[in-house]
């Protein structure tokens, strides 16, 4: 098996099948997130209330972000590079837009934990300003360092020529500016959705109550009450589970073999072919993101539904009012009863306009 390396400023294994695998699944990543981020815009022409949720303009702003990102790859590991600088913002770039995506999904999740475990009001920006700022601050700060960090100060020649087997100097590096913050955001991830699971569970009888009661508001054809626990707790899951799933099944596997790779000194070409393969996982799951999720999904049903009922007429927005209860202008929850404990409520509201999984 061909053991050659190729130096460049992301090296890649020598040998025309890898170099055409390579491409090949960088290209076909690039073209899925542009098709699902013009699918998400497309519906908010169409249905301009969708882009009234936060999670749904996270989700189709992702999309661009990991198009952006593969043809940054590409360029890094095919285009030769000579100018020292052009080299350390290839790499700056190619690890924000590797992170932040993953980072922007981490944070819906992180926000749903606020709102319906811990009570934190929906209305309040901090909690916004905080899991915004630390998302795009851990995507960013550390991976600037490739912009100021002397080759010679981590043992390599220059950024330009990085060898596929690094030094001592350069491991370090990678796994303070890299695999730290590609772990961390697989594990937070995956903790907040095991809370929010294990709350489900605990919470069934109250959740079918407050959901029973804003169904006016949402969907009066849909029968909370007859859900089981299994359903809706897979139904919640299944919106949520694709945020820590992406970095855990796109990211660490490149992670694992170049630190393997260091201890071994060694390449691994067969795994090299699945890694570049998983690599191009973070398109799908980040599309699958966006296609399950609750408001684009309504979205598009609305808009079928339209177009079937009344395939003449002028295309009109027949969106429910995305506006939350909790923000209603007569401060007063419309078509639930009086006793209804309005916080309660605002928690449901965000479930449903964020990540709900009750709703059909």
């Amino acid at each position: 098996m061909d053991r050659r390396q190729n130096e460049g400023t992301i090296p890649t294994l020598v040998g025309t099948g890898f170099l055409v695998t390579a491409l090949v699944v960088y290209i076909t990543s690039a073209v899925v997130s542009l098709l699902i981020f013009l699918y998400g815009l497309i519906l908010v022409w169409l249905q301009p209330s969708v882009w009234k949720s936060r999670i749904a303009r996270i989700i189709i702003v992702v999309q661009l972000l990991n198009c952006m990102r593969f043809v940054i790859r590409i360029i890094a590991s095919f285009v030769v590079i000579k100018s020292e600088f052009g080299c350390r913002a290839i790499l700056f770039v190619n690890n924000v837009l590797a992170l932040l995506p993953v980072n922007l999904c981490i944070y819906c999740v992180l926000h749903l934990q606020l709102v319906i475990i811990h009570k934190v009001s929906p209305q309040k920006r901090w909690p916004t300003l905080v899991l915004m700022s630390l998302a795009i601050g851990i995507a960013i700060i550390p991976a600037s360092a490739f912009l100021y960090t002397p080759p010679s100060m981590i043992d390599i020649a220059s950024y330009c020529s990085v060898p596929k087997l690094v030094q001592r100097r350069y491991y370090i590096f990678l796994v303070c500016t890299i695999s730290v913050w590609q772990y961390f955001s697989g594990i937070v991830g995956a903790i907040s959705v095991a809370i929010i699971g294990i709350h489900i569970v605990k919470t069934r009888k109250s959740s079918r109550r407050i959901l029973a009661l804003s169904l006016y508001a949402y969907h009066p054809s849909y029968n909370v009450i007859a859900q089981s626990k299994s359903k809706m707790l897979h139904r919640a899951l299944l919106t949520i589970i694709w945020y820590p799933i992406t970095p855990i099944l796109s990211l660490w596997l490149n992670t694992i073999l170049y630190t393997v790779g260091y201890y071994r000194r060694t390449t691994f070409n067969g795994l090299e072919y699945v890694n570049v393969v998983f690599l191009g996982l973070q398109s799908v799951l980040l599309g699958i993101a966006l296609i399950v999720n609750p408001t684009i999904c309504d979205a598009y049903k609305r808009q079928i539904k339209s177009r079937l009922n009344n395939p003449k007429g002028k295309n009109k927005d027949r969106l429910v009012s995305s506006r939350p209860l909790w923000q209603d202008s007569s401060n007063t929850l419309r078509g639930l009863p009086p006793h209804v404990n309005i916080e309660s409520a605002s928690s449901l509201d965000m479930l449903s306009d964020t990540l709900s999984a009750f709703s059909e």
